[in-house]
């Protein structure tokens, strides 16, 4: 376990109670370098027209719930890489944010010995510096079926919260590159760009992604996880997975539990409902992951990786979720074990691993409730520890299995859980 101290948020000196990440937070979230391993695209794009339209952030201040400020802005990973690539497969990047100043970046995050990403951000710094105001570039008359944006891309990081989920002139350029079939490119909390769809829509209109399904950064991990490591100063005033919901957006790797009932009441539908989210995730992320890691380059003469699903204890014993949770979680499991034998000799290894009850935005309502009752202290005492777990003891074990700290574990299920998957529980005054 860290320091209390290293879990702190630092004092942003700038602003009042503004605040950054903790050191222990950053050592969880942070590297020196990527795992970039190169963007060769031999067939890149030479025809001089298509272009992709990039909108960043120039807020740097989040507002918590407590009335602190994150110090924010787009995240320099989120928002490098994939212009990195994009550069590299031939399109020009115009930039742009609301007001025209300058794009507010997590330089805390920046992988300063990433050589690859301090390239193109030299490349790219006069217009992260001096971009375009979002609505000039729109224009009066706005974007026709022949303006050259072949794509629009928003960074992730937390500042994109601030104000482009907001702006009607975000919302037009969405409807139109909907409209008009061009790529919309998202990642992490940038898909709370996709709210701004809904902003300045024309009268009758529906919302244009209602009923579409995407990976978005898990509210769980804001509203626990990122507020107890110090990630955050305090609770955020709303979440980006919830707020999409709320408009028909279904956010695919958000975990959930499944009707609790007896398994003669639950119906086809929300079984398969459970599944396809707990596990048919893992199957596609995995499927798609796998080649990609067999791949080799200059840089990298060897193909591998390692894959790591989230399963659960529920998915060792019974008694730990619903019927459909546990299910799908067993499948993880069983997904963990049978794709390690399938990657033999690829060097991709396959692991699972098995958190107990951790806090965590998919519990809550145990936590919350014991609190109110006063028995917040019996959580976890069927387990050996006599507590339940935090998310960063399972971040570690996630960390380690992704690492070559873990070279010679494959195919395994790690259980994170207090021990109590190590036993059959019983009443301990009743041991002979």
């Amino acid at each position: 376990m860290s320091k209390t101290s290293d879990r702190k948020p630092v004092a942003d000196q700038a602003e009042a109670d503004a605040w950054f990440p903790s050191p222990y937070s950053l050592t969880q979230y942070t590297a020196p370098k990527t795992d970039f391993d190169g963007a060769d695209y031999p067939n890149a794009y030479k025809g001089g027209k298509w272009k992709v339209l990039v909108i960043g952030t120039q807020e740097r201040y989040l507002k918590m719930e407590d009335g602190s400020f994150f110090s924010t802005g787009n995240h320099p990973v989120e928002m490098l890489l994939p212009m990195l690539h994009l550069d590299a497969a031939g399109f020009e990047l115009d930039i742009a944010t609301l007001s025209g100043d300058p794009v507010k970046l997590e330089m805390w995050a920046f992988p300063g010995e990433d050589k690859a990403v301090r390239a193109i951000f030299d490349k790219y710094r006069d217009r992260l510096r001096s971009p375009r105001r979002l609505a000039d570039v729109w224009g009066a008359g706005g974007f026709g079926p022949d303006t050259p944006y072949l794509g629009v891309f928003v960074p992730g990081g937390h500042g994109v919260l601030n104000d482009v989920p907001f702006s009607a002139a975000v919302g037009d350029v969405l409807r139109w590159a909907h409209a008009h079939q061009r790529f919309t490119i998202t990642l992490c909390h940038g898909p709370a760009c996709l709210l701004a769809a809904d902003v300045g829509k024309p009268a009758g209109a529906g919302y244009i992604y209602d009923g579409y399904e995407l990976v978005v950064f898990p509210d769980a991990l804001d509203r626990e996880a990122n507020v107890d490591i110090g990630y955050l100063p305090a609770r955020m005033t709303w979440y980006v997975g919830e707020a999409l919901a709320k408009l028909g957006v279904k956010a695919l790797n958000a975990g959930i539990t499944g009707q609790n009932a007896v398994f003669t009441q639950i119906g086809a539908d929300d079984f398969m409902s459970v599944l396809r989210t707990n596990t048919l995730s893992v199957f596609l992320a995995a499927k798609h992951a796998a080649p990609a890691m067999m791949k080799t380059s200059g840089d990298k003469p060897a193909g591998g990786g390692s894959i790591v699903g989230t399963a659960s204890v529920a998915g060792l014993r019974s008694n730990a979720g619903s019927t459909p949770y546990s299910a799908s979680k067993a499948a993880v499991v069983s997904l963990a074990q049978t794709l390690a034998y399938q990657l033999a000799g690829s060097g991709v290894r396959v692991n699972a691993v098995c958190p107990g009850l951790i806090e965590t935005g998919m519990t809550a309502p145990v936590y919350s409730a014991a609190r109110a009752r006063g028995t917040e202290g019996r959580i976890g005492q069927l387990n050996p520890m006599r507590r339940g777990g935090h998310a960063d003891e399972i971040a570690r074990v996630v960390l380690f299995l992704a690492s070559d700290e873990s070279s010679y574990v494959n195919g395994q299920a790690w259980a994170v859980d207090g021990g109590l998957s190590a036993g059959h529980p019983v009443i301990p005054s009743k041991l002979a």
